[in-house]
């Protein structure tokens, strides 16, 4: 079983740095960071949320 991990935060950069993180701590994890609204500013955004979500449970994440 293979599990995913999706980072979310109103900011871009967090969630990027959070995911980072993560995987430097966990190699064998895959993480998919998203944050910020479509246009980049601060925020959230469901159309994105809803992506990193389906590319999660669909296996098409980042090492």
């Amino acid at each position: 079983m293979s599990v995913t991990l999706v980072i979310v935060s109103h900011s871009s950069k967090l969630a990027e740095g959070v995911a980072e993180l993560v995987s430097q701590m966990n190699p064998g994890l895959l993480v998919q960071a998203v944050g910020g609204t479509d246009d980049g500013s601060l925020g959230t955004s469901a159309t994105l949320i809803h992506a990193a979500l389906e590319q999660a449970t669909q296996g098409r994440v980042r090492r």
